[in-house]
């Protein structure tokens, strides 16, 4: 069932009726005069002429002939409803406004019976506004920061030949903005992320304790020592150590168990597939082989000099950055990363710890905090593969805000040092974006 309208009187804190009067002033100025962020934008209709109003409504009378009326529209809701409060913001308004310029409210609701019918049938059968009229509506200003800030990750893809991914989030609104957020990427070793979730929700369940040992594979991984869980993730995340990464995807379960978690979380965009042995070899076009992995490697590139060169020269390989296998998009990395980060993935003691170790990050130096101001807190995963580099974490602005950030690059022949180079503008602009934009004031 349509609910009926009511309409109220409400005079602009605005002088000059004469030119008012003489229709010279716009609506928005007169939305700006009434403070606009006090009525739903949709539903404020100005009245031009400054006719009495032969509606149900309210006509507020100046000196002489000079009149000025608007209506405001809101639909009429249960007492506790917004309309309410809109209808209370009003009735104040006009109160307040009328003492301010003397004016008389005339028989302070004048109800003209018949037109007022016919506006009501004619409001009944007009549709109702859209649920995005009561929504917030971004600032000019807020969307001009966005839009240069979008400009200025366009333009740092322009760097490679290849392709760039960004998507960067407010942790504490939500807000994302993204380049490229829905194109899958390889992951590399950003995967291990998925991992260390994993391993701490093993963690959380009773199932695994950080002082565990694990014991590695040594027929395909070389003689080594057991080693605790905790220690394991502290080479995995700040060394993007292989062989204690694969120790963990063993302990987990496997790769399937670490994607099963991550689909658990209702993450869409990212999957993995492999342990780092089997990615790489696919990196490389090499078929998984029994023995010890790095021998293997080594005896293949020996053998295959365009393998070599493929390697030496960090080509990318483009068959394996196609391959959806062990791939996120820049979203779903974020989105991984900022439910860890605020404690929906997680306890809290191993939200903490994990992102305690993130922090002490030793790789990737010159990527998302090569250009951050020193100091800045940032926890964050690295990864690389010929052609491919990419990092994934979180930085804390000054204020304590924090701001989710991914950054991929794929399919690229300009070297390692321009790829880190991209991820280090883009966090730059970002940080710079996050901390002085002005407020997500709405319109």
């Amino acid at each position: 069932m349509r609910l009926p309208l009511a309409m109220i009187g409400v005079l602009p804190q605005y002088h000059d009726l004469d030119r008012i009067q003489r229709g010279e002033v716009e609506r928005a100025e007169i939305l700006a005069a009434l403070g606009e962020d006090a009525f739903p934008r949709r539903l404020l209709r100005l009245q031009k002429g400054f006719q009495p109003l032969h509606m149900r409504g309210g006509e507020l009378v100046g000196q002489g002939s000079r009149q000025l009326s608007c209506s405001l529209m809101v639909p009429l809701m249960p007492p506790d409803g917004p309309a309410r409060k809109v209808l209370s913001i009003a009735s104040d308004r006009v109160n307040a406004l009328a003492h301010h310029h003397h004016i008389r409210k005339t028989d302070a609701m004048r109800f003209h019976r018949p037109i007022a019918l016919a506006a009501a049938f004619g409001l009944f059968l007009a549709p109702l506004p859209s649920a995005d009229a009561f929504g917030p509506v971004k600032s000019s200003v807020q969307q001009t920061a966005e839009t240069r800030l979008i400009a200025q990750f366009q333009r740092f893809a322009t760097l490679t030949d290849g392709t760039v991914g960004i998507t960067v989030r407010d942790l504490a609104s939500g807000e994302s903005l993204s380049l490229n957020g829905d194109t899958l990427f390889p992951m590399a070793s950003a995967y291990k992320v998925a991992v260390a979730g994993k391993i701490f929700a093993m963690i959380d369940a009773g199932q695994l304790a950080l002082t565990d040992i694990v014991s590695r594979d040594v027929a395909t991984m070389g003689p080594g020592a057991p080693l605790p869980v905790a220690q394991l993730l502290d080479l995995m995340l700040t060394r993007s150590d292989n062989n204690a990464t694969d120790m963990l995807v063993a302990r987990a379960g496997g790769p399937s168990a670490v994607n099963a978690w991550v689909a658990g979380l209702g993450i869409k965009g990212l999957r993995v597939d492999s342990n780092t042995a089997d990615l790489l070899y696919r990196a490389m076009d090499l078929a998984p082989r029994p023995g010890n992995f790095n021998r293997n490697v080594a005896a293949a590139l020996a053998a295959d000099p365009a393998l070599r060169t493929r390697d030496i020269r960090d080509l990318p390989n483009i068959a394996f950055a196609r391959d959806p296998r062990d791939s996120a998009t820049p979203t779903a990395m974020t989105d991984l990363i900022a439910a860890i980060r605020t404690g929906k993935a997680l306890s809290p003691a191993s939200t903490h710890a994990f992102i305690t170790i993130m922090e002490r990050c030793r790789t990737g130096k010159a990527r998302l905090s090569g250009m951050l101001p020193p100091g800045t807190t940032i926890a964050h995963k690295t990864g690389t593969i010929n052609g491919t580099g990419n990092d994934t974490g979180v930085v804390t602005l000054p204020d304590g805000r924090m701001f989710a950030i991914t950054v991929f690059v794929m399919q690229d022949h300009r070297g390692r040092v321009m790829r880190d180079r991209i991820m280090a503008e883009a966090a730059r602009a970002a940080y710079d974006y996050f901390l002085f934009a002005p407020d997500r004031a709405t319109a």
